[in-house]
């Protein structure tokens, strides 16, 4: 007859010993038994475990004087005789829920007149060398252990009429599984899951029965074989700690750890006084026994697992240096260190005036099909917006002085006036005549890039005091793209307050020829796409200053330096960065981002 040595063992008054397998090695079961260890538990519910070669690791385990267990899929007849049949001693069934499936576990794990279980010739082979089968039952009766888990609130609330059913002398648990049945989801270590298995070990010892880890030790094996190199704590030195208290997130231990005394602690709760280490669930029995004690197995958190205090910041630091802008992270920041309000900068008012007679508004009733589509004020608006600012769109002034005056006086509480068109300060230029009139003051007119070469900026005096600021930007939608990413973008960050004022530049390959007029820096629109280690940029389309379709599909504006004609394909070509990626990847090659000064 084979013993179920494990069994033994905790019917004399002991804990049994043993370790968990994950992966069937024979070699591991050799060495539980050489150890003498009480039993070896395969895990058959997570990993995969095939009854075939369960039956080899079965024959080896009882060869070496060690008992096989496991836990098996399912609770299904099938299921049961497949192991059971092939050695297994003790099977774990997972997520028992009422009474009558715990009446079907009996009827068929056990032979009558316990159960009902079906015979087969490996039971014959592995209980006993002859052919009396009354032995046999008898002895599979008395050696083979079922344990259901108990791992739902279901079976909680069901608890009472499952311990009626006789034949069930130990149930297991499962934290994880009863903390998603609760409604807590990776809650294993919850109070409130705790509290249910403690409640539940009360029911169970005042029926009669045991729970299975309250009888049993167990580590992975994947300890035992780290614990095989390590000094100190291990399987086969466990050492013991008096637990003295709790630490909960927002309600901390108020004593010290003193020597050879632990406190329960829970993820982001405080670390008492004393302590140094915290040691992982998984690395101990799990449960505190009735003297009050915990049995640790493994040393190799020693030190680990401790935040110190001041670690995302010394004390003092500057957490946000002035000027920086608040998004997710920063806010974040702020309340973590505490700061629930800040002061912050004005977000300056931008007024946004197109002109010509050629321009028509897209949202009017009646859109003109010989007309232009206004489409600068709306890429002004976007680009002012983006910056934090607020875009007041003013319209389309007619080339007339008394309609240009007319809407300028819409502008007066703006921080910023920006004109679209009429950019030139000659003689003839409307815009220029009527901002003259108010008092402008223009300081400079012209700049050496293309496109957007035309751009002016300037001042113009307001009537309770101080200046407006006046920028003239071309009218051609690319030039007026261009200064707007230069020269307004730029100033709008600083009048916000902010430090980072530029646009990200990244080195790229020209994918082709790039050229522009040497006399003046050229920007030209591209798109990035990674090609292996590399960023390849590529022309948008034509690059003439009217074009718009060319500003859609842009990822960038190649900078061409003043005195370069072309930049052939293949040569590394500096790229001002735009808002929007889509879908290329920019990671720039080692040394090639910088951000300008």
């Amino acid at each position: 007859m084979l013993r179920n040595k494990a069994l033994e063992r905790i019917r004399s008054g002991e804990k049994a010993l043993g370790v968990n397998m994950y992966d069937p090695i024979e070699e591991l079961v050799e060495m539980a038994g050489r150890m003498g260890l009480d039993y070896v538990n395969f895990e058959g519910q997570h990993a995969p475990m095939p009854p075939e070669r369960v039956a080899t690791l079965c024959r080896i385990a009882h060869g070496f004087g060690v008992t096989p267990t496991m836990r098996i899929p399912d609770g299904q007849e099938s299921t049961l005789l497949s192991y059971l049949d092939r050695g297994i001693m003790q099977v774990t069934i997972p997520n028992l829920l009422t009474r009558e499936q715990a009446e079907d576990l009996v009827k068929y794990a056990y032979f009558a007149p316990k159960g009902l279980r079906s015979s087969t010739g490996y039971s014959m082979v592995m209980f006993q060398d002859g052919p009396d089968r009354v032995n046999l039952f008898k002895d599979a009766n008395e050696n083979v252990v079922i344990s259901p888990q108990i791992e739902s609130i279901v079976a909680v609330n069901n608890l009472d009429e499952i311990l009626k059913v006789d034949g069930i002398e130990f149930f297991g648990g499962g934290n994880e599984d009863m903390a998603q049945s609760m409604g807590i989801p990776g809650g294993h270590a919850d109070p409130r899951v705790l509290d249910v298995y403690t409640q539940t070990r009360k029911r169970l010892k005042a029926a009669g029965k045991a729970f299975w880890g309250d009888v049993t030790e167990s580590v992975n094996v994947t300890s035992l074989v780290q614990a095989a190199a390590t000094d100190g704590a291990s399987l086969y030195n466990p050492l013991s700690f008096s637990i003295v208290g709790q630490s909960l997130p927002g309600s901390g231990f108020a004593g010290a750890v003193a020597m050879g005394t632990a406190v329960r602690i829970m993820t982001g709760a405080e670390v008492p006084g004393g302590a140094d280490t915290v040691i992982r669930v998984e690395d101990t029995d799990r449960e505190e026994t009735e003297s009050g004690n915990l049995r640790i197995y493994s040393e190799r958190d020693r030190g680990r697992h401790v935040r110190p205090a001041g670690q995302d910041w010394p004390e003092g630091a500057v957490t946000l240096e002035s000027g920086t802008g608040i998004g997710p992270g920063q806010a974040a920041v702020l309340a973590a260190s505490r700061v629930s309000s800040v002061s912050v900068h004005h977000r300056p008012k931008v007024a946004i005036l197109a002109s010509g007679d050629e321009l028509v508004d897209i949202e009017s009733q009646a859109l003109d099909p010989h007309g232009i589509p206004e489409s600068n004020s709306h890429l002004v608006s976007a680009g002012v917006r983006a910056a934090g600012g607020i875009p007041m769109r003013l319209g389309i002034a007619r080339d007339d002085r008394a309609d240009i005056r007319h809407h300028l006086a819409r502008a007066a509480d703006a921080d910023v006036l920006v004109t679209l068109g009429g950019a030139s300060m000659g003689e003839g230029d409307l815009f220029k005549t009527v901002l003259e009139d108010l008092g402008f003051e223009l300081d400079f007119w012209r700049v050496k890039i293309r496109p957007g070469s035309p751009m002016s900026f300037g001042r113009l005096p307001l009537e309770g005091g101080g200046s407006q600021m006046v920028f003239g930007l071309p009218g051609n939608p690319a030039s007026a793209f261009v200064t707007f990413e230069l020269f307004v973008r730029p100033f709008l960050l600083a009048l916000a307050g902010h430090i980072k004022l530029h646009r990200q530049i990244v080195t790229a390959l020209a994918a082709g020829d790039l050229t522009t007029a040497g006399d003046v820096t050229g920007f030209l629109r591209v798109c990035l796409a990674r090609s292996g280690a590399e960023l390849e940029a590529s022309l948008t389309g034509p690059q003439g200053s009217g074009l718009v379709g060319s500003l859609g599909a842009a990822d960038g504006l190649a900078v061409i330096p003043e005195g370069v004609e072309v930049i052939p394909r293949g040569a590394p070509v500096e790229v001002m960065l735009l808002d929007d990626p889509r879908s290329w990847s920019h990671t720039p090659v080692d040394g090639s981002q910088r951000i300008p000064g």
